[in-house]
Protein backbone atom coordinates (compact mmCIF):
# COMPACT_ATOMS: atom_id res chain seq x y z
CA UNK A 1 0.00 0.00 0.00
CA UNK A 2 1.54 3.40 -0.93
CA UNK A 3 2.41 5.85 1.80
CA UNK A 4 0.98 9.40 1.94
CA UNK A 5 3.27 11.91 3.67
CA UNK A 6 2.36 15.18 5.43
CA UNK A 7 5.74 16.61 6.39
CA UNK A 8 6.83 14.45 9.33
CA UNK A 9 3.52 12.56 9.29
CA UNK A 10 2.80 9.55 7.13
CA UNK A 11 -0.15 7.21 6.67
CA UNK A 12 -1.27 4.45 4.36
CA UNK A 13 -3.72 5.39 1.62
CA UNK A 14 -6.56 3.42 3.24
CA UNK A 15 -6.17 5.18 6.63
CA UNK A 16 -9.33 7.27 7.26
CA UNK A 17 -7.70 9.56 9.82
CA UNK A 18 -8.12 13.19 8.82
CA UNK A 19 -5.02 15.31 8.53
CA UNK A 20 -6.29 17.70 11.21
CA UNK A 21 -6.75 14.81 13.63
CA UNK A 22 -3.31 13.43 12.95
CA UNK A 23 -1.65 16.82 13.31
CA UNK A 24 -3.45 17.52 16.57
CA UNK A 25 -2.48 14.14 18.03
CA UNK A 26 1.12 14.59 16.96
CA UNK A 27 1.27 18.09 18.43
CA UNK A 28 -0.31 17.08 21.74
CA UNK A 29 2.14 14.25 22.19
CA UNK A 30 5.07 16.43 21.25
CA UNK A 31 3.92 19.25 23.53
CA UNK A 32 3.65 16.91 26.52
CA UNK A 33 7.20 15.64 26.06
CA UNK A 34 9.40 17.38 28.68
CA UNK A 35 12.53 16.51 26.74
CA UNK A 36 11.21 18.36 23.68
CA UNK A 37 10.43 21.62 25.48
CA UNK A 38 12.31 21.55 28.76
CA UNK A 39 9.01 21.15 30.52
CA UNK A 40 5.42 21.01 29.34
CA UNK A 41 4.19 24.06 27.36
CA UNK A 42 7.69 25.57 27.16
CA UNK A 43 9.51 26.25 23.87
CA UNK A 44 13.14 27.21 23.41
CA UNK A 45 13.72 30.22 21.17
CA UNK A 46 15.64 28.24 18.59
CA UNK A 47 13.04 25.50 18.70
CA UNK A 48 10.28 28.01 17.88
CA UNK A 49 11.98 29.25 14.73
CA UNK A 50 11.67 25.97 12.86
CA UNK A 51 8.79 25.55 10.40
CA UNK A 52 8.37 21.79 10.65
CA UNK A 53 4.92 20.64 11.75
CA UNK A 54 6.29 19.63 15.16
CA UNK A 55 8.33 22.84 15.58
CA UNK A 56 5.89 25.67 15.09
CA UNK A 57 7.03 29.30 14.88
CA UNK A 58 4.92 30.34 17.88
CA UNK A 59 3.31 28.54 20.79
CA UNK A 60 1.85 25.17 19.91
CA UNK A 61 -1.35 26.00 21.75
CA UNK A 62 -2.03 29.19 19.83
CA UNK A 63 -0.82 28.48 16.29
CA UNK A 64 -1.35 25.03 14.87
CA UNK A 65 -0.10 25.97 11.43
CA UNK A 66 2.61 28.25 10.10
CA UNK A 67 1.07 31.78 10.04
CA UNK A 68 1.25 32.29 6.28
CA UNK A 69 -0.95 29.25 5.68
CA UNK A 70 -3.67 30.10 8.21
CA UNK A 71 -7.11 31.46 7.32
CA UNK A 72 -6.64 34.08 10.07
CA UNK A 73 -3.07 35.26 10.27
CA UNK A 74 -3.71 36.45 13.83
CA UNK A 75 -6.42 36.03 16.44
CA UNK A 76 -7.05 38.75 19.01
CA UNK A 77 -8.61 37.64 22.30
CA UNK A 78 -8.77 39.75 25.47
CA UNK A 79 -8.68 36.58 27.59
CA UNK A 80 -5.29 35.62 26.17
CA UNK A 81 -6.36 32.54 24.22
CA UNK A 82 -5.46 34.06 20.87
CA UNK A 83 -2.20 35.28 19.43
CA UNK A 84 -2.52 38.81 20.80
CA UNK A 85 -4.64 40.80 23.23
CA UNK A 86 -3.73 44.08 21.49
CA UNK A 87 -5.27 44.89 18.08
CA UNK A 88 -2.38 47.12 16.94
CA UNK A 89 0.18 44.40 17.66
CA UNK A 90 -1.90 41.95 15.64
CA UNK A 91 -2.18 44.41 12.75
CA UNK A 92 1.56 45.09 12.77
CA UNK A 93 2.35 41.38 12.84
CA UNK A 94 0.01 40.57 9.94
CA UNK A 95 1.40 43.50 7.98
CA UNK A 96 4.89 41.99 8.44
CA UNK A 97 3.59 38.88 6.67
CA UNK A 98 2.37 40.95 3.72
CA UNK A 99 -1.23 41.20 4.89
CA UNK A 100 -4.14 38.94 5.67
CA UNK A 101 -7.16 38.51 7.93
CA UNK A 102 -7.32 39.18 11.66
CA UNK A 103 -10.09 37.59 13.72
CA UNK A 104 -11.16 39.49 16.83
CA UNK A 105 -12.90 37.64 19.64
CA UNK A 106 -15.68 39.16 21.76
CA UNK A 107 -14.62 41.75 24.28
CA UNK A 108 -14.38 45.48 24.94
CA UNK A 109 -11.06 46.89 23.79
CA UNK A 110 -10.44 50.36 25.28
CA UNK A 111 -8.12 52.26 22.94
CA UNK A 112 -5.99 55.24 23.94
CA UNK A 113 -4.19 55.85 20.66
CA UNK A 114 -4.83 55.76 16.92
CA UNK A 115 -5.03 52.33 15.28
CA UNK A 116 -2.90 52.37 12.14
CA UNK A 117 -4.03 50.17 9.26
CA UNK A 118 -2.10 48.97 6.22
CA UNK A 119 -2.63 47.62 2.72
CA UNK A 120 -4.17 44.16 2.46
CA UNK A 121 -5.47 44.03 6.03
CA UNK A 122 -8.90 42.66 6.94
CA UNK A 123 -10.24 42.89 10.50
CA UNK A 124 -13.17 40.55 11.19
CA UNK A 125 -15.02 40.68 14.48
CA UNK A 126 -16.77 37.71 16.02
CA UNK A 127 -19.98 39.77 16.36
CA UNK A 128 -20.62 43.51 16.05
CA UNK A 129 -22.57 43.53 19.31
CA UNK A 130 -19.78 42.01 21.36
CA UNK A 131 -16.53 43.10 19.66
CA UNK A 132 -16.34 46.71 20.87
CA UNK A 133 -13.53 49.18 20.23
CA UNK A 134 -14.08 52.04 22.67
CA UNK A 135 -12.00 55.19 22.15
CA UNK A 136 -13.14 56.35 25.58
CA UNK A 137 -13.87 59.95 24.43
CA UNK A 138 -10.30 60.37 23.17
CA UNK A 139 -9.33 61.99 19.86
CA UNK A 140 -8.36 58.67 18.24
CA UNK A 141 -9.41 56.65 15.22
CA UNK A 142 -8.78 53.69 12.93
CA UNK A 143 -6.80 55.21 10.06
CA UNK A 144 -5.37 54.27 6.70
CA UNK A 145 -3.67 57.22 5.00
CA UNK A 146 -2.05 57.25 1.60
CA UNK A 147 -0.94 60.14 -0.61
CA UNK A 148 -2.26 61.62 -3.85
CA UNK A 149 0.55 59.84 -5.69
CA UNK A 150 0.39 56.51 -3.87
CA UNK A 151 -3.00 55.30 -2.72
CA UNK A 152 -3.38 52.61 -0.10
CA UNK A 153 -5.69 49.70 -0.92
CA UNK A 154 -7.48 46.52 0.12
CA UNK A 155 -8.32 47.25 3.73
CA UNK A 156 -11.59 46.01 5.24
CA UNK A 157 -13.34 46.30 8.60
CA UNK A 158 -16.14 43.81 9.25
CA UNK A 159 -18.41 42.88 12.19
CA UNK A 160 -16.96 45.24 14.78
CA UNK A 161 -18.33 48.11 16.88
CA UNK A 162 -16.57 51.47 17.18
CA UNK A 163 -17.68 54.06 19.71
CA UNK A 164 -16.83 57.25 21.59
CA UNK A 165 -14.22 58.69 19.22
CA UNK A 166 -13.59 62.45 19.47
CA UNK A 167 -11.38 62.66 16.42
CA UNK A 168 -13.74 65.16 14.80
CA UNK A 169 -14.49 65.40 11.09
CA UNK A 170 -11.81 62.86 10.12
CA UNK A 171 -13.91 60.23 11.81
CA UNK A 172 -13.67 57.17 14.00
CA UNK A 173 -12.68 55.32 10.82
CA UNK A 174 -10.65 57.39 8.35
CA UNK A 175 -9.65 56.35 4.82
CA UNK A 176 -7.56 59.00 3.02
CA UNK A 177 -6.29 58.29 -0.50
CA UNK A 178 -7.44 54.68 -0.28
CA UNK A 179 -8.90 52.41 -2.98
CA UNK A 180 -10.89 49.17 -3.07
CA UNK A 181 -11.57 49.04 0.65
CA UNK A 182 -14.57 49.26 2.94
CA UNK A 183 -16.51 49.06 6.17
CA UNK A 184 -19.07 46.25 6.24
CA UNK A 185 -21.64 45.20 8.87
CA UNK A 186 -20.15 47.33 11.63
CA UNK A 187 -21.76 49.43 14.36
CA UNK A 188 -20.88 53.00 15.30
CA UNK A 189 -22.07 55.00 18.28
CA UNK A 190 -21.41 58.43 19.78
CA UNK A 191 -18.56 59.48 17.48
CA UNK A 192 -18.30 63.28 17.54
CA UNK A 193 -16.00 66.28 17.71
CA UNK A 194 -14.46 67.16 21.08
CA UNK A 195 -15.92 70.65 20.84
CA UNK A 196 -17.33 72.61 17.93
CA UNK A 197 -17.10 71.38 14.35
CA UNK A 198 -18.54 68.15 13.07
CA UNK A 199 -17.39 64.71 14.05
CA UNK A 200 -18.06 61.65 11.89
CA UNK A 201 -18.27 57.90 12.32
CA UNK A 202 -16.83 57.03 8.89
CA UNK A 203 -14.85 59.43 6.69
CA UNK A 204 -13.54 58.47 3.26
CA UNK A 205 -11.61 61.26 1.52
CA UNK A 206 -10.00 61.21 -1.94
CA UNK A 207 -10.77 57.51 -2.33
CA UNK A 208 -11.94 55.27 -5.18
CA UNK A 209 -14.32 52.31 -4.95
CA UNK A 210 -14.95 52.49 -1.21
CA UNK A 211 -17.83 50.31 0.06
CA UNK A 212 -19.78 51.40 3.16
CA UNK A 213 -22.46 48.73 3.49
CA UNK A 214 -24.83 47.18 6.03
CA UNK A 215 -23.61 49.27 8.97
CA UNK A 216 -25.60 50.68 11.89
CA UNK A 217 -24.70 54.20 12.98
CA UNK A 218 -26.33 55.71 16.06
CA UNK A 219 -25.95 59.11 17.71
CA UNK A 220 -22.95 60.31 15.69
CA UNK A 221 -22.68 63.91 14.46
CA UNK A 222 -22.18 62.89 10.83
CA UNK A 223 -22.61 59.17 10.28
CA UNK A 224 -20.99 58.71 6.84
CA UNK A 225 -18.90 61.36 5.09
CA UNK A 226 -17.75 60.73 1.52
CA UNK A 227 -15.40 63.54 0.50
CA UNK A 228 -13.95 63.93 -3.01
CA UNK A 229 -14.41 60.21 -3.72
CA UNK A 230 -15.12 58.38 -6.99
CA UNK A 231 -17.31 55.32 -7.52
CA UNK A 232 -17.95 54.80 -3.83
CA UNK A 233 -20.96 52.84 -2.65
CA UNK A 234 -23.02 53.66 0.45
CA UNK A 235 -25.76 51.06 0.71
CA UNK A 236 -28.13 49.31 3.13
CA UNK A 237 -26.88 51.23 6.16
CA UNK A 238 -29.15 52.11 9.08
CA UNK A 239 -28.40 55.65 10.23
CA UNK A 240 -30.27 56.74 13.34
CA UNK A 241 -30.09 59.95 15.34
CA UNK A 242 -27.27 61.78 13.55
CA UNK A 243 -26.85 65.17 15.20
CA UNK A 244 -26.07 66.96 11.92
CA UNK A 245 -26.14 64.83 8.74
CA UNK A 246 -26.81 61.17 8.11
CA UNK A 247 -24.91 60.74 4.82
CA UNK A 248 -22.79 63.61 3.47
CA UNK A 249 -21.27 63.58 -0.02
CA UNK A 250 -18.92 66.48 -0.70
CA UNK A 251 -17.22 66.64 -4.08
CA UNK A 252 -16.30 63.66 -6.21
CA UNK A 253 -17.93 61.81 -9.11
CA UNK A 254 -20.11 58.77 -9.79
CA UNK A 255 -20.97 57.84 -6.23
CA UNK A 256 -23.92 55.64 -5.23
CA UNK A 257 -26.28 55.95 -2.25
CA UNK A 258 -28.68 52.98 -2.34
CA UNK A 259 -31.32 51.51 -0.02
CA UNK A 260 -30.27 53.14 3.24
CA UNK A 261 -32.60 53.68 6.20
CA UNK A 262 -32.01 57.15 7.65
CA UNK A 263 -34.12 58.36 10.53
CA UNK A 264 -34.25 60.99 13.27
CA UNK A 265 -31.64 63.32 11.77
CA UNK A 266 -31.02 66.45 13.81
CA UNK A 267 -30.17 68.24 10.56
CA UNK A 268 -30.36 66.58 7.14
CA UNK A 269 -30.67 62.94 6.11
CA UNK A 270 -28.64 63.13 2.85
CA UNK A 271 -26.56 66.17 1.87
CA UNK A 272 -24.94 66.22 -1.59
CA UNK A 273 -22.63 69.09 -2.48
CA UNK A 274 -20.62 69.20 -5.72
CA UNK A 275 -20.72 65.41 -5.93
CA UNK A 276 -21.58 65.19 -9.61
CA UNK A 277 -23.27 62.24 -11.29
CA UNK A 278 -24.25 60.79 -7.93
CA UNK A 279 -27.20 58.38 -7.73
CA UNK A 280 -29.50 58.44 -4.69
CA UNK A 281 -31.90 55.53 -5.14
CA UNK A 282 -34.35 53.59 -3.01
CA UNK A 283 -33.58 55.13 0.38
CA UNK A 284 -36.10 55.28 3.24
CA UNK A 285 -35.87 58.60 5.05
CA UNK A 286 -37.93 59.30 8.12
CA UNK A 287 -37.99 62.33 10.45
CA UNK A 288 -35.43 65.08 9.90
CA UNK A 289 -35.09 68.66 11.11
CA UNK A 290 -33.83 70.42 7.96
CA UNK A 291 -33.79 68.42 4.72
CA UNK A 292 -34.48 64.90 3.52
CA UNK A 293 -32.24 65.19 0.46
CA UNK A 294 -30.51 68.46 -0.43
CA UNK A 295 -27.81 69.73 -2.80
CA UNK A 296 -26.56 71.97 -0.04
CA UNK A 297 -26.40 75.70 0.29
CA UNK A 298 -23.01 76.56 -1.20
CA UNK A 299 -22.03 74.67 -4.34
CA UNK A 300 -24.03 73.17 -7.22
CA UNK A 301 -24.35 69.48 -7.99
CA UNK A 302 -24.92 68.39 -11.60
CA UNK A 303 -26.35 65.20 -13.15
CA UNK A 304 -27.73 64.04 -9.81
CA UNK A 305 -30.30 61.22 -9.86
CA UNK A 306 -32.85 61.14 -7.01
CA UNK A 307 -35.01 58.11 -7.78
CA UNK A 308 -37.56 56.01 -5.93
CA UNK A 309 -36.91 57.27 -2.42
CA UNK A 310 -39.55 57.23 0.32
CA UNK A 311 -39.39 60.37 2.45
CA UNK A 312 -41.58 60.86 5.49
CA UNK A 313 -41.32 63.63 8.05
CA UNK A 314 -43.40 63.92 11.18
CA UNK A 315 -42.02 67.37 12.05
CA UNK A 316 -43.41 70.55 10.54
CA UNK A 317 -40.33 72.41 9.35
CA UNK A 318 -38.17 70.17 7.17
CA UNK A 319 -38.19 70.15 3.35
CA UNK A 320 -38.05 66.76 1.64
CA UNK A 321 -36.03 67.43 -1.55
CA UNK A 322 -34.29 70.73 -2.25
CA UNK A 323 -32.02 71.80 -5.10
CA UNK A 324 -30.01 75.03 -4.86
CA UNK A 325 -27.36 77.30 -6.34
CA UNK A 326 -27.04 76.38 -9.97
CA UNK A 327 -27.57 72.62 -9.80
CA UNK A 328 -28.51 71.42 -13.26
CA UNK A 329 -29.25 68.39 -15.44
CA UNK A 330 -30.59 66.52 -12.42
CA UNK A 331 -33.50 64.05 -12.26
CA UNK A 332 -36.04 63.84 -9.43
CA UNK A 333 -38.19 60.88 -10.40
CA UNK A 334 -40.67 58.55 -8.72
CA UNK A 335 -40.17 59.63 -5.12
CA UNK A 336 -42.95 59.34 -2.53
CA UNK A 337 -43.06 62.20 -0.02
CA UNK A 338 -45.35 62.38 3.00
CA UNK A 339 -45.05 65.43 5.22
CA UNK A 340 -46.57 67.07 8.25
CA UNK A 341 -45.59 70.52 6.98
CA UNK A 342 -42.53 71.92 5.24
CA UNK A 343 -42.01 71.76 1.47
CA UNK A 344 -42.05 68.68 -0.71
CA UNK A 345 -39.80 69.49 -3.69
CA UNK A 346 -38.16 72.93 -3.81
CA UNK A 347 -35.92 74.28 -6.59
CA UNK A 348 -34.08 77.60 -6.34
CA UNK A 349 -31.58 78.76 -8.98
CA UNK A 350 -31.70 75.27 -10.51
CA UNK A 351 -31.84 74.87 -14.31
CA UNK A 352 -32.54 72.16 -16.89
CA UNK A 353 -33.73 69.57 -14.40
CA UNK A 354 -36.41 66.89 -14.74
CA UNK A 355 -39.07 66.38 -12.06
CA UNK A 356 -41.35 63.52 -13.08
CA UNK A 357 -43.77 61.10 -11.42
CA UNK A 358 -43.33 62.12 -7.79
CA UNK A 359 -46.05 61.96 -5.14
CA UNK A 360 -46.14 64.74 -2.53
CA UNK A 361 -48.76 65.07 0.18
CA UNK A 362 -49.18 66.82 3.51
CA UNK A 363 -46.71 69.66 2.98
CA UNK A 364 -46.99 73.41 3.14
CA UNK A 365 -46.01 73.58 -0.54
CA UNK A 366 -46.02 70.42 -2.60
CA UNK A 367 -43.65 71.57 -5.38
CA UNK A 368 -42.09 74.99 -5.94
CA UNK A 369 -39.85 76.55 -8.59
CA UNK A 370 -38.53 80.00 -7.71
CA UNK A 371 -38.13 82.84 -10.21
CA UNK A 372 -34.43 82.15 -10.80
CA UNK A 373 -35.19 78.61 -12.11
CA UNK A 374 -34.97 78.11 -15.88
CA UNK A 375 -35.83 75.35 -18.38
CA UNK A 376 -37.04 72.71 -15.94
CA UNK A 377 -39.45 69.94 -16.92
CA UNK A 378 -42.17 69.21 -14.33
CA UNK A 379 -44.55 66.53 -15.60
CA UNK A 380 -46.84 63.86 -14.19
CA UNK A 381 -46.43 64.55 -10.49
CA UNK A 382 -49.21 63.91 -7.98
CA UNK A 383 -49.52 66.85 -5.60
CA UNK A 384 -52.38 66.70 -3.16
CA UNK A 385 -53.27 67.47 0.44
CA UNK A 386 -50.67 70.23 0.66
CA UNK A 387 -51.53 73.76 1.79
CA UNK A 388 -50.40 74.90 -1.69
CA UNK A 389 -49.82 72.13 -4.18
CA UNK A 390 -47.80 73.85 -6.91
CA UNK A 391 -45.94 77.17 -7.26
CA UNK A 392 -44.23 77.77 -10.60
CA UNK A 393 -42.33 81.04 -10.87
CA UNK A 394 -39.69 79.62 -13.15
CA UNK A 395 -39.12 80.54 -16.79
CA UNK A 396 -38.93 78.61 -20.09
CA UNK A 397 -39.99 75.35 -18.44
CA UNK A 398 -42.53 72.70 -19.26
CA UNK A 399 -44.93 72.27 -16.34
CA UNK A 400 -47.81 70.06 -17.41
CA UNK A 401 -49.98 67.04 -16.70
CA UNK A 402 -49.53 67.20 -12.94
CA UNK A 403 -52.41 65.89 -10.82
CA UNK A 404 -53.36 68.59 -8.36
CA UNK A 405 -56.33 68.29 -6.02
Amino acid sequence: MPIICWGNLAKSADDTTRIEQAIMGYIEGHDANPNAHMGEDYSLGAHRLSVEIDHLPYSIRNKLLYPQSRTYKAIVDPAGYGDETDIQKAIDFVNSLGGGSIFVKAGTYVLNSDITLYNNIEIIGEDNDTVIFDFNSGAYQFKLIGTSGTHKKNCWLRNIQVKNSRKGMNGAVYFNYVDDSGVINCKFQNNKASSGGWGSAINASYCTRISIEDNYCYDDEISIWINECTKSKVSRNHVNGADQIGIYLSGGLNNFVFENLIENSGGSAIWVESSHRTQIIGNFIKTFASYGITTGENNPTDYLVILGNYIENTTSSGSAITMYFGSKYCSIVGNVIKLAGGDGIYLSDADRNTIVGNVVTGGDVGLELTADCNRNVVIGNQLYGNTTNLINNGTNGDVAHNLIS
